[in-house]
């Protein structure tokens, strides 16, 4: 085969060409071929009209998604299922049961008894509280009447000065006896008998001022004693009655309550969002296995989450128009716009429809929303594989010097 027939072949293999660009090559070379120089060097150039860019378009995988993603809900695994309330396709609310597990009634019971358990130790912690304080109260009474026995003793200390003072008087008024009846002048005024009874006098006042000395320091002991204990009693019953305020029994029962509600609520599935049931995967008596039970979204707006070859990505951006088509919605055709491109490069989620298409490309996700009238016809069809056709702005850097502009890479088309 000739030089320009190989080109041509290979370009026609790497690249989409306008219908106008390959009649005139095709003319070129049913005439024989390119012109050659005299000389015999390269063959100049055809010359090709400049034609006006045409837009480029970009092909890729994608699935039709509802916008807020597919909820799946799942029970803990081993449960039974004691009642089930929705069906697919069942338009639910949020909060709304959907499933009941029959461990349910023994959450509650559980539940139920913490709860009467928490208002036995409030009123048990009340009733501590007001012991408490009874209990410091009267011990502060007791400590002020001690305190009013220990002032009164203290004022008796003055009548045993006067004790004092009266045996100093006996012993004074015994001694001028015993003066006079020892001088010859005047003993004859005072008898024996006088003085003997002043003699006793004065050991009646030595002994009532021994008494009241002995009488006066023992009470002040016992009141010491008692004022100890008494203020030590008190403080027993300040450090009791802060016990009793600062006591931890209600704190705990209420940690086991808010854990007894976190498990009675893994007994039931509640709707997180107002939506539609898509799939049931268990059925009532059944006995709940790892992954969802339910599945369920809001299908108010879809997307179509489609993977672009990497080197198809920098001619996406926000904004584009999408064309989406399947052979399941046959002439159906959705539209959209692209409304983000992520930053991440990876290996393709989706499986090429063609089983001869390359394996070795990596691919950026974008997300394509799509308008009302494509919402209503896709609610249908969630996690449909379908073709994305994007339709990018012109690149004039991209067109040729033979004014042929390229229209997706070989790339791109291998993947679908």
């Amino acid at each position: 085969m000739s030089g320009p027939a190989q080109s041509l072949r290979r370009l026609v293999t790497f690249h989409y060409i306008p219908t106008a660009s390959i009649m005139v090559l095709s003319a070129i070379l049913s005439s024989g071929g390119c012109d050659r120089s005299p000389s015999g060097s390269t063959p100049l150039a055809a010359s090709v009209p400049p034609q006006a860019a045409t837009p480029q378009r970009i092909i890729a995988q994608g699935q039709i998604l509802p916008e807020g993603g597919i909820i799946k809900l799942s029970a803990t695994p081993g449960d039974i299922v004691s009642q089930l309330g929705v069906a697919v396709g069942d338009q639910v609310q949020a909060g709304q049961t959907l499933l009941t597990m029959q461990s349910r009634q023994v959450a509650d019971a559980k539940l139920k008894t913490l709860h009467k358990r928490r208002e036995d130790a409030a009123r048990q912690r009340e009733q501590a509280i007001a012991a408490a304080q009874q209990q410091l109260s009267a011990t502060e009474l007791k400590l002020e009447q001690l305190k009013a026995k220990q002032a009164a003793a203290q004022r008796t200390a003055k009548l045993l000065d006067l004790a004092k003072q009266l045996v100093d008087a006996s012993k004074n008024v015994f001694q001028k006896l015993l003066d006079i009846s020892a001088n010859p002048a005047t003993q004859g005024f005072v008898g024996e008998l006088e003085i003997d009874r002043q003699r006793i006098q004065v050991a009646q006042a030595k002994l009532d001022y021994a008494r009241q000395a002995e009488t006066q320091k023992q009470t002040s002991e016992e009141l010491a004693w008692s004022l100890q204990a008494v203020e030590l009693e008190r403080q027993a019953s300040s450090e009791q009655l802060a016990a009793a305020e600062s006591s931890q029994a209600l704190e705990i029962l209420d940690l086991e309550i808010a854990a007894a509600v976190e498990q009675s609520a893994t007994t039931r599935l509640l709707a997180p969002i107002d939506g539609v049931i898509l799939a049931v995967n268990v059925s009532k008596g059944e006995s709940s296995l790892p992954g969802p039970q339910i599945e369920m979204a809001d299908l108010s707006a879809l997307v179509c989450e489609i993977e672009i070859n990497e080197m198809d990505a920098p001619t996406v951006v926000p904004g584009q128009a999408a064309t989406i088509t399947s052979r399941a919605l046959g002439e159906q055709v959705l539209k959209g716009q692209v409304v983000q491109k992520f930053k991440l490069v990876g290996r393709p989620q989706l499986r090429s429809l063609n089983p001869l298409a390359r394996a070795d490309y990596r691919t950026v996700t974008a997300i394509v929303k799509l308008d009302a009238p494509s919402t209503e016809i896709a609610k249908d069809w969630l996690q449909l594989q379908v073709v994305v056709e994007i339709q990018t702005s012109p690149s004039t850097e991209s067109t040729t010097a033979s004014g042929l502009m390229p229209v997706a890479t070989q790339a791109a088309h291998e993947t679908l």
